[in-house]
């Protein structure tokens, strides 16, 4: 895959997100927007060491797209982020936050939300439908992230690994949130023909 390709790829694979974005920052406390884009070829493992965790601990959100082009997508959220992210997501009149079971829904959806983009962007891009799983949240050390996939995908193979850095933030709070799509080689070689002959490329 060349570099024309993947600036493309890197592109049309943000536009959705921008718009789920702009949504969320007219209904929520914060503003929302993108801060950094990463295209990368590397194994899981290498991908996820690049970040730099603020703790030991993290939230990670994912679903798995399953069938003839399966792929991956997974949201971190920082431990110490969490009741920014509440108070922007929700506003300050809201239940109590320190119920677990309150943060892996208030998560989930988040994640969902942020997710999905991906997903339509696959699915506008090879003109087929893809339905992902239900999105899993758990709270874990992030060492043990990969143990997370490691029924799901060869944590040996290199995938192309689209990195999202995004930002919320409102007055001088601010928090970082970030996303992983993970695409097999079967499905790049699906996307870079689909954007051939659509003339993207």
């Amino acid at each position: 895959m060349n570099i024309k390709t993947l600036e493309i790829i890197e592109r049309l694979a943000v536009v959705n997100l921008e718009k789920s974005l702009t949504r969320l920052s007219r209904v929520s406390a914060g503003t929302w927007e993108i801060l950094d884009i990463n295209v990368s070829f590397d194994t899981l493992g290498e991908g996820i060491k690049k970040h730099r965790f603020k703790d030991d601990i993290a939230w990670l959100v994912y679903f798995n797209v399953e069938g003839e082009y399966p792929f991956n997508s997974f949201v971190i959220f920082e431990s110490p982020d969490f009741d920014c992210i509440s108070k922007f997501f929700l506003g300050y009149s809201f239940l109590d936050v320190h119920s677990l079971q309150f943060k892996e829904l208030l998560l989930s959806e988040l994640g969902n939300i942020l997710l999905n983009p991906m997903v339509t962007f696959v699915s506008n891009t090879l003109k087929k439908s893809f339905m992902p799983t239900a999105p899993k949240c758990v709270q874990e050390k992030h060492q043990n992230f990969l143990k997370i996939f490691e029924n799901a995908i060869d944590l040996r193979e290199s995938f192309l690994i689209i990195k999202v850095t995004l930002v919320v933030y409102s007055g001088k709070s601010l928090a970082k949130i970030i996303l992983f799509n993970i695409i097999p080689k079967k499905l790049q070689t699906e996307l870079e023909q689909a954007l051939k002959d659509s003339s993207e490329i």
